[in-house]
């Protein structure tokens, strides 16, 4: 068994995480609702075992106050390392007295949807052809997904703090 802990990124940890970033996004920069990001800026919490990082999760506080997850990573599927990441992060949202945290991923991304629906998050909005402006910015996002789906469409999923309690008291 693996044995790792969730941590908040430090600044030693930076190099390390735009690294990462590259290799698995092309480009430590993420263009999401017509915004750059340099996701190395950004606050974020790691997983991480004695020797590597398993996984790493960035986010943003808006200006309305709600949280944002601008990437989520797990280089060890289906160990629950996403999970952690995403539970840590929602922990924190809800310390801090945020009501709702949102995030966008892209039409072909079906494994993340069933990833954030299965944890509470529900579809909430759509933006056609938002990868087509984005690649303006950041020619390096393919045209074509592994999965063969060609990635045009922004869907943005919300988790709203009060509507999951009250499942969760519903369901326990």
């Amino acid at each position: 068994m693996v044995n790792w802990t969730i941590e908040p990124i430090r600044n030693e940890d930076k190099d390390e995480v735009i690294r990462l970033m590259i290799q698995n996004w092309g480009s430590e920069v993420m263009v999401v609702h017509g915004e750059s990001f340099h996701l190395a800026d950004q606050p974020g919490f790691l997983a991480r075992d004695k020797n590597r990082i398993l996984g790493l999760l960035t986010y943003r506080i808006d200006r309305n106050s709600d949280g944002e997850v601008l990437s989520l990573d797990s280089f060890m599927e289906n160990m629950g390392v996403g999970t952690a990441l995403l539970e840590r992060f929602l922990q924190q949202a809800e310390d801090l007295g945020l009501k709702h945290v949102y995030l966008t991923t892209t039409n072909d991304n079906i494994r993340a949807l069933q990833f954030y629906q299965k944890r509470g998050f529900t579809l909430c909005g759509f933006r056609r052809n938002a990868v087509l402006k984005a690649r303006q910015v950041k020619p390096e996002i393919p045209l074509v997904a592994e999965n063969g789906i060609p990635i045009e469409h922004e869907l943005e999923l919300e988790y709203v703090f009060e509507a999951n309690q009250s499942k969760n008291n519903q369901n326990g």
